[in-house]
């Protein structure tokens, strides 16, 4: 009866629960785990803003090309720039007419559209410039922003398709950094 006594004391004395480094131990997989989460959705956000800029460029790229149609209907030079360095001034020339349905003609209305379209990618690109020239190779050309100028390497040549080059700064990367995003349009629009 004794060992029976002795036995139930035993088992009524085990440890039930969770110990001190069982706990010790959870809690640092979790913070773990949770740094771990947090370094993924910083990353997702800087993902998603690269995206939004990449949309971004895109929309500008459209926008010229349709203020190209709406212009003269057809792709000439009238929207190329000839300069081998570009600044970050104007590009362009606002013309107060080319606001109305009449009094503009095809060149001063590109240069209008330039103009305005240069506005609206400084407004929604960081440090953003865009060009329109023709080139052989579009995948060339330097964005020195910290210089605040632009060197395209357009050829420029006749028979080089127009190409659209648009250059923004990547403020969100450590160091900032210049991207470039590049398109034919070819002759016919």
């Amino acid at each position: 009866m004794l060992k029976a006594k002795l036995f139930i004391r035993a088992t009524r004395c085990r440890q039930s629960g969770f110990t001190l480094l069982e706990v010790l131990i959870t809690l640092i997989v979790l913070s773990v785990g949770l740094l771990g989460l947090a370094g993924l959705q910083t990353m997702s956000l800087r993902n998603n803003h690269d995206a939004y800029l990449r949309s971004q460029v895109i929309s500008q790229i459209y926008d010229i090309v349709d203020r190209m149609r709406a212009n003269s209907g057809r792709v000439d030079d009238s929207y190329k720039m000839t300069n081998a360095t570009y600044t970050l001034n104007a590009i362009g020339q606002k013309t107060e007419n080319c606001d109305k349905k009449v009094g503009c003609t095809t060149s001063e209305m590109a240069a209008h559209d330039l103009f305005n379209w240069d506005q609206s990618i400084r407004n929604s690109l960081p440090q953003g410039i865009g060009i329109v020239c023709r080139d052989g190779s579009m995948e060339d050309g330097d964005y020195a922003w910290n210089e605040n100028k632009v060197t395209p390497a357009c050829s420029n040549l006749s028979t080089d398709p127009l190409v659209i080059k648009i250059w923004w700064v990547d403020d969100r990367a450590d160091p900032p950094v210049a991207r470039r995003f590049s398109t034919v349009i070819g002759d016919k629009l």
